[in-house]
């Protein structure tokens, strides 16, 4: 396995780490900068826009670049973030230094999966990506109730601080470790563009939407309605955060098993006038299996080079679940359709729930 691959993996923890660590900290970060709980939700809001709008934004700014040499800069653009997290005086500078540290995270993991694709031999693709995006589910098993403790014990911006460490670790093991690129082609933004035209991605969207806003409507204020409402202790908000991140996990490996019988002709995106999205499929390819679905067959291509704008846009927050799964196939199946949906729902619950909410004193 190479080592670059860890370092990949080190970097989805920490982005996954920061992204999510805010929602067990609100009642501190709330009553430290002295907001309502409302308020300091807006701090999701903004995080989940800011990806959702930085994604294809970061991913054309840096088409000309090498993707070693992105990569580095996207990881800057992270520590520079954190580093301002932990060193926000007040609310709109945390608020500022949050959507910097989102504008990283769908081209860092759009044109970190291609580079992961490229570290390995053909048979091990799959795997390969699997593996970056295996910090993901470590950042919600782990980081989060780590983050979450230490930013009880310490204070919200010593978590900051920490990830910011993290995230200097992770620079340089990309600058020391991470090959020089081969050769890549880079595809027309017009074709990538191309693909919204497509009525099967705006309904894998919509659904993403709504099942993502479901869960973030939860998962957002989980830290004061456990504290406020039930009555949990800090360290119990902790141990709650640890068993949601251990339900994330047994949930994606439970559901990268159960749609592999589903038919190819039941998947929307099937259509051979779909537009070609690079994407992860709920298939399992390099497993001990040898059967092919009849839309996989002879296309087991892995994110194609030319197509860094199409995966980088593809790379919201959320796709941790939709690219968590198995293998890499066809160029369209729906699970990297519905990526997108998820940061723009992400954002729904945090300037939803205000207007349902007894102001705060």
């Amino acid at each position: 396995m190479p080592l670059a691959l860890l370092v990949l993996a080190l970097s989805s923890f920490a982005i996954g780490t920061t992204e999510f660590v805010i929602m067990g900290l609100l009642p501190e970060v709330a009553a430290d900068l002295s907001v309502t709980i409302p308020h300091a939700g807006w701090l999701v809001t903004g995080y989940a826009l800011a990806v959702a709008i930085g994604a294809p934004v970061m991913a054309i700014s840096t088409a000309k670049l090498k993707r070693r040499t992105a990569l580095i800069a996207l990881m800057a653009f992270f520590i520079t973030g954190n580093l301002l997290c932990a060193l926000a005086s007040d609310y709109w500078v945390l608020m500022i230094a949050r959507i910097v540290t989102a504008l990283c995270h769908g081209a860092f993991f759009g044109i970190g999966s291609v580079v992961a694709a490229g570290l390995v031999a053909e048979d091990r693709k799959a795997r390969a990506v699997a593996l970056m995006f295996t910090g993901l589910t470590l950042a919600n098993v782990l980081g989060v109730p780590l983050g979450t403790a230490v930013g009880q014990a310490y204070g919200w911006r010593a978590t900051f601080g920490v990830v910011t460490v993290v995230g200097i670790v992770t620079i340089l093991g990309l600058i020391s470790i991470l090959p020089k690129d081969k050769k890549q082609e880079n595809g027309s933004i017009l074709r990538e563009i191309a693909a919204l035209r497509n009525g099967g991605l705006w309904l894998a969207l919509s659904t993403t939407v709504f099942f993502a806003a479901s869960m973030f409507a939860l998962f957002t204020y989980i830290a004061p309605l456990l504290r406020d409402v039930t009555g949990v202790s800090p360290e119990g908000v902790t141990g709650t955060l640890f068993l949601i991140g251990l339900g994330l996990t047994v949930g994606n490996l439970i559901g990268g098993k159960l749609p592999i019988g589903v038919s190819a002709s039941l998947l929307p995106a099937s259509s051979p006038r779909s537009p070609p999205l690079p994407s992860l499929s709920a298939t399992r390819a390099g497993s001990s299996s040898r059967r092919k679905s009849p839309s996989s067959s002879g296309r087991s291509q892995v994110l194609p080079p030319c197509r860094r704008f199409r995966s980088a846009s593809s790379a919201s927050a959320g796709t941790r679940r939709t690219w968590s799964r198995r293998s890499i196939s066809g160029p369209s199946t729906p699970a990297m359709r519905s990526a997108p949906g998820l940061a723009a729902s992400s954002s729904m619950p945090a300037s939803i729930s205000p207007a349902f909410r007894s102001p705060q004193p």
